[in-house]
């Protein structure tokens, strides 16, 4: 990933400690090594990333399907990459919590030599290298629609530059594929909306966004349309959970109701910031 996210520095850690594995990997270390890698995905922003995005696992099925009594074969795992790479921190967890001997798995699926070094540095390269690869792959492709990124990139800049600062966080949160950073993401953009609504003379924050819609759009009937959006997305805005400490707002349920409320409101403050 060239764009520095949420999600860089635990998955640089995650990318440290894999390489230590494939290289220095030995019976005696290699359960902290899978402790500690493991202990990375637990913590935000990576886990709600990883709840968010990989499908759940039923690893006892897995293992059903998979401990056939077959010596030194090949690993069974989904041609799916979120399935796959789901599938494998599932085995990556039950090594950690000691459901699955590594070193017998290692002995069972990378028997190279009789060296249980090399094994378990063959397991690093040819299961968790490919698994960290894929796992940035998916972070990488947070579902922008390419309308919105053509909005963000030919956004209009205003006078003010506090309101152009909120829009510029919250277009590079919502890019990011962190769940947290979404939230990020609307609370800059509802920070930026009420910005709008004091940036003219008048008290009156109706007025002013009125005043906006007569300024870029001069016939009546889209004017009231507009205005009529903006109320609806103020109402949207204070009855939803926008800011994480408000209370007695109803949370969004889903991520795509968070994304749906941005592209709404992204829309509007682009035709009224000028």
């Amino acid at each position: 990933m060239d764009e520095k996210t949420a999600l860089t520095a635990p998955l640089e850690d995650l990318s440290a400690i894999i390489d230590e594995f494939a290289q220095f990997a030995r019976p005696e270390n290699s359960q902290s090594l899978i402790d500690r890698l493991c202990d990375i995905t637990k913590v935000d922003p990576l886990r709600s990333f990883l709840q968010s995005t990989l499908p759940p696992i039923d690893l006892e099925e897995w293992k059903q399907l998979h401990d056939n009594g077959r010596r030194h074969s090949a690993i069974d795992l989904p041609p799916d990459t979120a399935t796959r790479v789901a599938t494998q921190l599932a085995i990556c967890q039950a090594f950690a919590k000691k459901e699955i001997d590594l070193c017998d798995f290692t002995f069972q699926h990378f028997r190279v030599s009789k060296s249980s070094h090399d094994m378990l540095r063959q397991f690093g390269a040819e299961y968790l290298r490919p698994m960290l690869r894929d796992l940035k792959r998916i972070a990488s492709q947070r579902p922008v629609s390419e309308a919105l990124l053509n909005a963000i990139r030919s956004r209009p800049k205003s006078p003010d530059a506090i309101l152009d600062g909120y829009l510029e966080e919250a277009c590079q949160r919502i890019r990011d594929p962190a769940p947290r950073d979404h939230q990020i993401a609307i609370e800059k953009l509802w920070d930026a909306w009420e910005r709008l609504k004091t940036t003219a003379s008048s008290n009156n924050k109706q007025e002013t966004i009125r005043g906006r819609i007569r300024e870029v759009c001069p016939e009546p009937k889209m004017q009231e349309l507009l205005h009529e959006e903006s109320k609806l997305l103020t109402d949207f805005g204070n009855q939803f959970r926008v800011r994480h400490s408000e209370h007695g707002t109803t949370e969004f349920e889903s991520p795509k109701h968070l994304d749906y409320w941005f592209h709404r409101m992204f829309a509007m403050l682009e035709l009224l910031v000028k």
